[in-house]
């Protein structure tokens, strides 16, 4: 009979486990749509202090899908693939980190880049 009731909760446990890492991130949901790139920040952005922004109007669009992404640059194919958003907000495409995300709502996304040292700005259209 123990060894039922072990099987029973190790069955359970292996059960939810599996169930947790298939937990969907909000934020891959938020980031679906059209983003156009309008500038970077020198440091790490503070929407309500636009010192040291820099507007970049022939920027980057990036299309986000179900789990893909597309890009272009002044018109042109640019870098495709897939791309996550992990827990602690860090975007990847293609399995690489592209940054933290820092602000990400209905029509701004701000990605902290670390080897930039600053952040890139999107507005949704």
């Amino acid at each position: 009979m123990k060894k039922i009731i072990l099987a029973l909760i190790i069955v359970l446990f292996i059960s939810c486990s599996k169930n947790n890492d298939n937990l969907i991130n909000p934020l891959n949901e938020k980031l679906k749509g059209k983003w156009t790139n309008n500038g970077y920040y020198t440091d790490l952005a503070n929407p309500d202090t636009p010192d040291g922004f820099y507007p970049d109007p022939d920027g980057v669009i990036i299309i986000y899908s179900n789990e893909t992404f597309s890009s272009t640059l002044n018109g042109n194919p640019y870098k495709s693939g897939t791309y996550n958003v992990s827990i602690d907000s860090a975007l990847f495409h293609n399995n690489e980190e592209v940054g933290k995300i820092y602000q990400l709502d209905n029509s701004r996304l701000i990605i902290y880049n670390l080897t930039l040292h600053g952040s890139l700005s999107y507005t949704k259209n």
